[in-house]
């Protein structure tokens, strides 16, 4: 598939400018069109992986206000790790963050 490029002008302070360039050079980027490109699709990616996150987390509390029989710690952390199987984390840190706002948004449907 071919995509049709627009353009679009940035303006750089010349140490942004310089950095730009460093970059450019140091992973061998033909372009810093190149390089603003790569950063520009990370940060895309880092978006919808938040937005997946954040659904999961949405489940999870879903889950927890539809089933109160998961009041027992034992229940949660089997559905948990059902959860966090099924989603899109990628490292123990998130799953860790996942489980800690579920946690708290628990709490706070309690009070």
């Amino acid at each position: 598939m071919v995509h049709k490029m627009a353009t679009l002008n940035i303006s750089l302070t010349e140490t942004l400018k310089d950095f730009v360039q460093k970059q450019v050079a140091l992973h061998d980027f033909s372009n810093p069109s190149d390089y603003v490109r790569t950063l520009i699709r990370e940060a895309k990616e880092k978006e919808q992986q938040t937005k997946e996150k954040k659904e999961t987390l949405k489940a999870i509390i879903e889950l927890q206000r539809r089933n109160p029989d998961l009041a027992t710690s034992e229940k949660r952390k089997a559905l948990f790790n059902q959860l966090i199987n099924q989603s899109p984390v990628k490292t123990e840190q998130e799953e860790d963050i996942i489980m800690q706002m579920a946690i708290s948004e628990i709490k706070q449907s309690r009070s």
